[in-house]
């Protein structure tokens, strides 16, 4: 067994490629070390797809739930314009329903990935004495950011239509 220090990561892995070259083999904790890299690097991979594919759905479903409303208060919209409302202003309601939807999902978000990474965390710490996952403030807010944002663009379809309302047409309607 010889051990070999160097200076830098660099330096390291040219002594390490030298080292290979003369047919000497790395330690299998070294190996080990790389295997969980790599499968924690594929799991990372695999739970970011599905994160994708949860925020198209959330997405669309905003979309459909802002829709009904739009439906539902048909008449009420119809009464707004009546009353003087612009469509400027009809689309600001939906768009800041959309906004609080954005936001308190990504806070519920929050929360449950606080809870999760919590318990993952010390069952990883039990079990290999380390941490697993890594969350921090930039990711809290980058996550609510992106949340909010996907739920207002989702909610710009509807507001659009709730704006294009004829008010006499929606307020005939029952």
């Amino acid at each position: 067994i010889a051990y070999l220090v160097a200076d830098n990561e660099d330096t390291a892995s040219s002594i390490k490629t030298i080292i290979t070259d003369l047919g000497y083999g790395g330690s299998t904790q070294e190996a080990m070390g790389d295997q969980m890299l790599t499968m924690l690097n594929i799991l990372t991979i695999v739970l970011s797809g599905i994160a994708a594919i949860s925020l198209l759905v959330s997405s669309i479903m905003i979309l459909i739930v802002l829709y009904i409303s739009v439906v539902e208060r048909t008449k009420e919209i119809g009464l707004l314009r009546a009353i003087g409302a612009r469509s400027k202003d009809i689309k600001r309601i939906f768009v800041s329903e959309a906004f609080l939807i954005g936001i308190a999902s990504g806070v519920i978000g929050l929360i449950s990935a606080v809870i999760i990474s919590f318990v993952v965390n010390q069952g990883s710490m039990k079990m290999f004495d380390m941490k697993v996952m890594n969350l921090t403030m930039a990711y809290a807010i980058f996550g609510i950011a992106i949340s909010t944002i996907v739920s207002m663009i989702a909610g710009l379809f509807p507001a659009k239509k709730a704006a294009k309302l004829d008010p006499v047409e929606s307020l005939r309607t029952e």
